[in-house]
């Protein structure tokens, strides 16, 4: 849902400022960005139906393995499971290409056609 997608982003954004600002201190800080988990916690909140859990999740077990690898690599930020990163991937295009074409930086023959006036 809305408010969950808003935290998770807020989550990781802290977690971006916090790495930078430790980073000269010698602190790491590693943002482990899961999708759905196979845990029971979608059962326990009632969110059984909702499509994410639809789509193949990620055991607890990789997520941690993953997560620890991680950390132990230094690494800011790590988006686990096919999914996610899938998703995760699909955003980071999305807003690239909203941004160009905001900009004005899109070559124009990219850009959609409908609602452009031709004359």
């Amino acid at each position: 849902n809305a408010a969950y997608s808003a935290s998770k982003a807020a989550l990781s954004n802290l977690c971006d400022a916090v790495h930078y600002e430790l980073a000269l201190k010698g602190v790491g800080v590693t943002c482990a960005l899961p999708g759905a988990t196979d845990t029971g916690f979608a059962q326990a909140g009632g969110s059984e139906d909702g499509l994410i859990f639809k789509l193949p999740t990620t055991s607890a077990a990789q997520v941690a393995e993953r997560a620890v690898l991680a950390m132990l690599r230094a690494e800011r930020q790590v988006v686990i499971g096919r999914v996610s990163t899938f998703f995760y991937l699909c955003g980071l295009y999305w807003f690239r290409s909203s941004r160009a074409r905001c900009s004005g930086t899109a070559p124009l023959e990219r850009l959609p056609t409908s609602g452009r006036s031709s004359a």
